[in-house]
């Protein structure tokens, strides 16, 4: 799983002893420790966001549909308190009807394994399956992936937890659409000593998101025989093989519907890619297959890398562009002259049957972003992180991501010439996504610039309902 965060201000905070405060200080130690630590400044907002929410309702509960739930769990060595607070989260939640396939790959001995026979003991919905030997992350998941009941299966990992709604707020979404294959929610992550932080209000379905990052992640529901028939998980891709069985089940026109609540939290230990990619260092070559095997499937020609930070980079294959139809440039002279290359990335995601148009991501001579394109929040059209530092995690995600948007950027995009030609039609663009290809940066002279908030709100895609409607840059509302 391509790290989310990489959240090296908590461990410095932890290195510094602050970790024995945040006890006393709860949700407010990023507020209280953003003057210490200038990558905390954007957590108060979070902080505060959170304190909204407990006032607020709880989710309500199914009434007919209520599926049973196969919690996928595999173990190896799991630290015995984030263990027990894991299925702790489970034993809370308000939706009964799930059981936990625990693989449990350990010494029989160590203090987990001891600690999963007493809860399983205690909850006949809990199932300890031991293996022989340890067969990896993926290997373990099939193995608690075949034991299963459940119409539909969730991963969940040994040392994160959820929120006491998650199962019945995803399984509520299958009240009004039986027929989902995949229901995933928000998320953030959790510090070894409990403190949320870090939000991740994910956008709605996006295929071209899903290219970039396993932005899906913990926690979904997948529906367990679209699981099957993908051929569950791979074991040549231990690392990435919750991503790569996302990117294979939502491949064949699966029905995927999102939850716009914060359900699961992420723990963020030196151990676990919520802190580094670096924790796992076999995972980038596993991320970077899974992603290219996607490409190759959808017949994009581009190539997948991981960079040294952590985020995949998709740009086009030499050669790519020839033989993809007729696609139209679309830029403004005021931007100047721009290598091919980037006209090149342009036309190759302009030309896949599915895309409408394919914009640049602007940015200006600091660095900072001019536009990602445009997204619609209800209450107005946003030029998405306009402003805002180019390399900063935010609750949208990173920047650098190729993702959807309502619009590609208005100074240079691309787009094949049978929709050009009906630019401006109504539903002219109807069933068809635009995205903003980063590997098509074009830098912004002195003068020349985007609105950055028109008027105008809706329903388009790459946006949140828990951001502030009017910010561009993302943050909690």
């Amino acid at each position: 799983m391509s790290p989310l965060l990489r959240p090296e201000h908590v461990q410095h905070l932890v290195a510094q002893g602050y970790g024995t405060l945040s006890f006393g200080l709860g949700r407010g130690l990023a507020g209280r420790l953003a003057s210490l630590h200038p990558a905390l400044e954007g957590e108060r907002d979070y902080q505060a966001w959170l304190e909204s929410q407990a006032s607020r309702p709880e989710t309500r509960q199914p009434s007919t549909h209520r599926p049973l739930v196969s919690v996928l769990m595999p173990v190896f060595d799991a630290p015995e308190r984030f263990l027990r607070e894991a299925v702790r989260s489970l034993l809370e939640q308000s939706y009964e009807e799930w059981e936990l396939c625990a693989v449990d790959a350990g010494p029989a001995a160590s203090p987990g394994a001891r600690a999963l026979a007493e809860l399983a003991r205690g909850d006949r919905r809990i199932r300890v399956l031991p293996v022989p030997e340890n067969l990896g992350i993926a290997g373990n998941s099939n193995v608690a992936l075949r034991a299963a009941h459940g119409a539909f299966v969730a991963t969940f990992d040994q040392d994160d937890r959820l929120h006491p709604q998650a199962l019945a707020a995803l399984v509520a979404r299958l009240e009004t659409q039986p027929d989902l294959d995949v229901v995933y929610s928000d998320m953030d992550n959790i510090t070894p000593w409990g403190d949320r932080y870090a939000p991740f209000f994910k956008p709605d379905w996006s295929p071209e998101l899903l290219l970039s990052a396993n932005y899906l992640a913990h926690f979904s529901l997948i529906r367990r025989s679209a699981v099957e028939h993908a051929g569950g998980f791979d074991t040549a891709l231990n690392g990435a093989q919750d991503w790569d069985l996302l990117l294979r089940v939502t491949h064949a026109n699966a029905r995927i519907a999102h939850v716009p609540e914060v359900l699961y939290h992420w723990r963020a230990l030196p151990t676990s890619c919520a802190s580094s990619l670096d924790a796992k260092p076999y995972a980038r070559e596993a991320q970077r297959r899974a992603v290219q095997a996607q490409l190759d499937r959808r017949g994009v020609a581009a190539r997948a890398e991981v960079a040294t930070d952590g985020t995949m980079r998709l740009s086009a294959r030499d050669g790519a562009t020839e033989g993809l139809g007729d696609v139209v440039i679309v830029a403004d002279p005021r931007l100047g002259p721009q290598p091919d290359e980037t006209w090149r990335e342009l036309a190759l995601w302009a030309s896949d049957p599915a895309i409408g148009a394919a914009g640049a991501l602007l940015r200006r001579a600091d660095g900072r972003i001019e536009s990602a394109g445009y997204v619609q929040s209800e209450s107005a059209t946003l030029s998405l992180f306009a402003g805002s530092a180019g390399k900063r995690w935010s609750p949208l995600g990173w920047p650098q991501w190729l993702r959807n948007v309502t619009e590609p950027v208005p100074l240079a995009f691309a787009m094949r010439r049978e929709l050009h030609e009906r630019r401006g039609e109504p539903g002219a663009l109807a069933g068809l996504r635009c995205v903003t290809v980063p590997a098509a940066t074009i830098a912004c002279p002195p003068g020349v610039s985007v609105d950055r908030v028109k008027p105008g709100g809706g329903a388009g895609l790459g946006f949140s309902r828990n951001l502030d409607p009017t910010s561009p840059v993302p943050r909690p509302r």
